[in-house]
């Protein structure tokens, strides 16, 4: 449905409006600010926040001018994508950190509209092989890859 207005681009810029005011107002209330030749702790995170904000409100009235689409709304999806960090955080004690990633993994994929089966084993497998290589073989924690204990 074409709409007057770009709502996706208006909300985006809202959201980055707000984020750099909280940065901005968070750097100035706890960090000194200092002047330009005696920079504070706090001047470069003060004016990223400023500049964020300014390009979040360069995107809203982008948003205002121009028509849009409403986005397809999917409940489906986050809900998807936190049920694999609670699928994750339920599975890695009892069965292992490879199990854990594969079946957080089939879950967060549920989140497509398409069930590619293929896909998601190879992710799966890739994700396991990267997390073992990341933890365990190159930080070194002690997490064990697969156990059946319950």
């Amino acid at each position: 449905m074409v709409t007057k207005r770009d709502y996706r681009d208006m909300t985006a810029g809202a959201l980055l409006l707000l984020l750099g005011l909280a940065a901005a107002w968070y750097a100035s209330e706890n960090y000194r600010i200092g002047t330009i030749t005696r920079m504070g702790a706090g001047l470069v995170p003060l004016s990223l926040g400023v500049m964020l904000a300014g390009l979040g409100l360069m995107l809203m009235i982008g948003g205002w001018f121009r028509k849009g689409i409403l986005p397809e709304v999917r409940v489906l999806t986050p809900i998807c994508v936190f049920g694999s960090i609670a699928v994750f955080g339920l599975m890695i004690q009892p069965f292992g950190l490879l199990p854990a990633v594969m079946a957080s993994t089939t879950v967060a994929s549920l989140a497509e509209k398409e069930f590619r089966p293929l896909r998601i084993l190879v992710s799966g497998l890739l994700l396991s092989a990267a997390a073992w290589g990341i933890f365990v073989f190159g930080i070194g924690l002690s997490i064990p890859l697969i156990t059946w204990k319950l």
